[in-house]
């Protein structure tokens, strides 16, 4: 008798952590399918704000735009550079926020089944169904999944872009 309460009771303890992590993914996926063109030209959009004006900059030091850069365009210059850097950080920073917070649910599922005294058998069976699938923000219906290491990768290829250019001014001022 106490061995199948102890059952119905991993049962039932087991579908609400199922069931706990199933819903708030599933109003993830919800809210991702509703914003991901959004999001996605908000970076894109946000990444051209930012290496426009560095192309722009080095089209007047190079010679390419006749015009000369006169010092006032140095402050719409720095606010859409601000702009650009601060919109392109809240965009891949919510997201990695929220994958790497649901990427945690496994781990914290098994402390509470271990702390409740779980048998490792059952700990396991729960995490098998818990990590069978994908968890947190994602783009493209579930394609890609924005996380740190990603979004790292991003800042990354657009900072060498901006970098190559920084050279190329020095480079330029220098002769």
């Amino acid at each position: 008798r106490k061995s199948a309460l102890q059952e119905n009771l991993f049962e039932t303890v087991a579908e609400l952590l199922v069931d706990i992590v199933d819903g708030v993914q599933t109003r993830i996926d919800h809210t991702c399918g509703a914003i991901s063109s959004l999001w996605v030209h908000l970076v894109a959009v946000s990444t051209y704000q930012v290496l426009v004006v560095a192309c722009g900059i080095q089209a007047h030091v190079t010679g390419v735009v006749q015009l000369k850069y006169h010092w006032w365009w140095a402050f719409q210059d720095v606010f859409h550079v601000s702009c650009g850097i601060v919109l392109t950080a809240a965009a891949l920073g919510v997201f990695c926020i929220v994958t790497s917070s649901m990427a945690r649910m496994p781990r914290y599922a098994y402390l509470l089944l271990r702390q409740a005294g779980c048998p490792v058998v059952r700990q396991a069976r729960v995490l098998d169904i818990i990590g069978s699938r994908p968890l947190g923000m994602h783009m493209c219906r579930g394609a890609v999944y924005i996380d740190l290491p990603k979004a790292i990768g991003f800042v990354i290829v657009v900072a060498l872009i901006m970098a190559n250019d920084v050279l190329l001014l020095v480079d330029i001022a220098g002769h």
